[in-house]
């Protein structure tokens, strides 16, 4: 059940955002961005492990939310580096979320101007 879901994220402490990368579609970021997962990390101030897309490159760098890795087997050194710095990490995911990246943010502007 979606109402379940919250209690899938509190378990967890890292999570994972992996795609294809040699995926050369000009929609690709959009789409692995649409499945929400990153956005789903972050509400719960979990850092994150992402694929080197474009998108997901600026916005998890430039929010500090966690690491970018090239390949899979650059999992378990970007697993080390959060866990060196978690709570720095678990800090800007929920900062980020709340004052950027949260949707509701977008909805209540647009209902502003309605």
């Amino acid at each position: 059940l979606f109402s379940e879901l919250h209690s899938i994220f509190n378990s967890a402490q890292i999570g994972l955002v992996i795609y294809n990368t040699s995926n050369t579609d000009e929609n690709f970021t959009a789409i692995g961005a649409a499945s929400g997962k990153l956005y789903q990390y972050i509400k719960y101030g979990l850092p994150v492990i992402a694929s080197n897309t474009e998108g997901f490159r600026e916005l998890i760098l430039e929010n500090n939310l966690g690491v970018i890795v090239e390949s899979p087997l650059e999992i378990p050194s970007a697993i080390e580096k959060i866990i060196s710095n978690y709570q720095w990490y678990s800090s800007n995911a929920k900062t980020a979320f709340e004052e950027k990246l949260n949707i509701d943010i977008f909805l209540n502007k647009i209902n502003d101007l309605i």
